[in-house]
């Protein structure tokens, strides 16, 4: 439940006095700046004790499973992967696309599409997730903090050094370190979370997903405090990425202290483009009331800041707390495919945490879910495919409460109005525009959005129970159901979004009025999807090769060369000797071209819809001029046949595709290494390197 209570308006002002400057010196001097790029502490997290228990801050999470679909692992086709998506051959011969509002995949340093595994693990230095869409590194100690690396062309965010508890007193010019005993218990780790005892009765936890990392400070039990203090949270130092500054609405932070409540901006100093955002504080106790709204106090010393995360005492000391207490500052690298809105206020975010929630003590404390669907390229149907059946897979958590839930297909509708503490009543017509599911804080968009949420026509119920869901649009084999041929219904939307490359939009709501609280579960192996069954279609396509050519250059190292290449198709990969994967080429203008069956790396079944491939050439000599192309075809099995496809490839205007690649084919020529001039060089050979990113896809070849 995410319903934000009392937010003051963002202030700035200047802290002074000498218990800033002796706060300061403390954690900047205590601070180990380097740990998460060379952590030479002697007792590394392979031999650091740590354990997945209970513990008086509620039991750690089990390992996070590898997500399991309904279909046969063996038979998913990769090469319909991308970063929200994946395809499986189903039983009765039939394709299976699943779409997710957040990502399931990542790139590898190969360029292949990986299933994100956010599992936490131990590192000679400390703990890693690093099969992600950003890497991220926790060091051995609390102290050591953890590096956020959004990418391998931008330095990582460090954060979390050397956190200390502290409290402000009420002139808000005096921070203070909080004494407390110092911790008992060792670092425990479970999932993709992580919980380092920071004294006792305190403990930070950091949580890893898809989108952010969060981080948390628990507060066992009430603590004990001056009757003139304020605030109480903790003071960690964070290093930003080379090139980037801490910005507030865009404006740059400075020494002097800035306190506000809301969402800080990671920015490049040049460009002004967001690497990450730091969003508005929450704190949470252990009841089902509202989460409140922290403040931050931050100072800035060219690349060092020092961020204080706190919460007003007369909140965190009110009878009303149930303890523990959670203080919730977050890196957020995307955004997320879903969030929630606030019917009263009207506001909408992006969030993680999805829930269909209405108070049972205050009828303006609602907030109703929303998730957004992207099809990209990958997903386009073959031509004259069928789609034979379309449902929306959920997982939901029952906190609390009952409802009758409906589910919607997000339609265009009416405006919701402010300050009401229902959805007004609206006509819809056509799907809700992609820009208006964002939970931009907008206040136009985000009101549209709450009358779509309320007034878009329900595709079926939700159970108000915890557990997988299916919701069917249609299906050509329910009779009493909706066909998936009919030209009218919701599952429309879905089908014109995925033969266009569009957006869907998803969301539930509940006409009751006693207390609800429901969770969507958005990540990992209840990541909830929008499942298309389609059969039949034609596959036109010969299978597409992501080859790096070594062509039009000139080398000086004779021997054979290895080029590889991989290919996908949604057909498979013909991998016979007939007609299987060829590596054809010619030296020296020769009359013939000379044939080698390419080698799969690994294997490649007839399932697989992608596959890598290498062939190697005969040794070269000096003074050889090299040609050079791909020949391969697909396994489709449909009226049309196999498409046989060449790289380079040619044009669809070629009248014989046969006949242009020999006229078109890449081509090197290696001379004498006396002509290479006698500027000093060291010249060597390297094979299968890999050309890419850890953003993008690359090829493999000799250099």
């Amino acid at each position: 439940m995410n319903m934000l209570g009392n937010k003051n308006k963002k202030t700035k002002t200047a802290m002074g006095g000498i218990g800033t400057a002796i706060l300061l010196c403390a954690l900047m001097a205590l601070m180990p700046m380097t740990s998460l790029v060379d952590n030479t502490a002697t007792d590394g997290a392979i031999n650091a004790e740590y354990s997945v228990q209970s513990d008086v801050f509620g039991e750690m999470p089990a390992a996070l499973e590898k997500t399991t679909y309904e279909y046969d692992p063996s038979q998913e086709l990769l090469g319909m992967r991308d970063t929200n998506s994946k395809g499986f051959l189903t039983e009765d011969g039939r394709i299976a696309q699943l779409t997710s509002d957040e990502a399931i995949h990542y790139l590898d340093i190969s360029g292949a599409y990986e299933e994100i595994d956010l599992n936490i693990k131990a590192t000679p230095t400390g703990w890693e997730v690093n099969e992600n869409l950003f890497v991220t590194s926790f060091g051995a100690e609390v102290a050591h903090g953890l590096g956020i690396q959004a990418n391998q062309f931008v330095d990582p965010i460090v954060t979390g050094l050397n956190p200390m508890l502290i409290t402000i007193d009420s002139t808000g010019t005096t921070p203070m370190v909080f004494d407390a005993p110092p911790a008992i218990g060792n670092v425990e780790v479970g999932g993709n979370m992580i919980r380092y005892p920071l004294a006792e009765g305190f403990a930070i936890d950091y949580a890893v997903e898809t989108t952010q990392v969060k981080q948390n400070l628990l507060i066992q039990e009430r603590p004990t405090l001056e009757i003139d203090d304020e605030y109480f949270g903790f003071t960690e130092g964070m290093v930003m990425p080379i090139g980037y500054g801490l910005y507030l609405d865009g404006v740059a932070l400075g020494e002097e202290i800035t306190i506000t409540q809301g969402e800080l901006e990671i920015r490049n100093i040049e460009t002004g483009e967001v690497l990450a955002t730091i969003p508005e504080p929450t704190v949470y106790d252990s009841s089902d009331s509202e989460p409140y709204i922290g403040t931050y106090f931050i100072e800035v010393y060219g690349p060092t800041i020092v961020l204080t995360t706190a919460v007003e005492t007369s909140w965190l000391l009110s009878e009303d707390r149930v303890f523990p207490v959670s203080v919730d500052p977050t890196v957020k690298l995307f955004k997320a495919g879903s969030g929630y809105c606030r019917v009263y206020y009207p506001n909408c975010y992006n969030s993680n945490y999805v829930d269909l929630y209405r108070s049972s003590w205050s009828m303006t404390s609602q907030e109703v879910p929303w998730m957004k669907y992207t099809f990209g390229s990958s997903s386009a149907l073959p031509q004259g495919a069928t789609v034979d059946e379309i449902n929306w897979r959920v997982y939901t958590s029952r906190y609390g409460g009952s409802a009758t839930v409906s589910a919607k297909i997000l339609e265009a509708c009416g405006t919701q109005p402010n300050y009401q503490t229902s959805i007004s009543t609206a006509t819809c017509s056509g799907s809700i525009a992609a820009n208006i599911i964002t939970g931009s804080q907008s206040s136009l968009n985000d009101r549209k959005l709450i009358s779509s949420i309320g007034n878009s026509a329900s595709i079926g119920n939700i159970a108000w129970s915890s557990g997988w869901k299916t919701v069917e649009l249609c299906d050509n084999n329910n009779p009493s159901g909706t066909a998936c041929s009919a030209t009218t219904g919701a599952h429309n939307y879905v089908i014109n979004a995925q033969t266009n490359g569009g957006t869907v939009g998803f969301g539930a709501h509940s006409t009751s009025t006693g207390y609800q609280y429901m969770r969507f579960q958005q990540s990992g192996s209840l990541a909830n999807y929008v499942e298309v069954i389609y059969s039949g279609g034609s596959d036109p396509n010969p299978p597409a090769s992501s080859h790096v050519p070594y062509s039009d250059l000139t080398t000086y190292i004779e021997g054979k060369r290895t080029f590889f290449t991989t290919l996908t198709d949604l057909s498979g990969i013909d991998t016979t000797s007939t007609n299987g994967v060829k590596l054809v080429y010619r030296i020296n203008n020769a009359s013939t071209w000379t044939s080698v069956a390419a080698t799969a790396i690994g294997s490649c079944s007839t399932g697989d819809g992608e596959c890598r491939f290498k062939g190697s050439t005969a040794d070269l000599s000096a003074g050889d001029y090299v040609e050079y192309y791909w020949k391969f075809q697909d396994l489709n099995a449909l009226a049309n046949g196999p498409n046989v496809g060449y790289d380079p490839a040619p044009p669809a205007t070629a009248a014989n595709p046969a006949t242009w690649v020999t006229s078109n084919a890449h081509w090197f020529f290696v001379d004498d290494v006396a002509n290479a001039g006698d500027a000093m060089k060291f010249t060597y050979l390297q094979t299968d390197v890999h050309s890419g990113s850890r953003g993008a896809s690359g090829g493999f070849h000799d250099r």
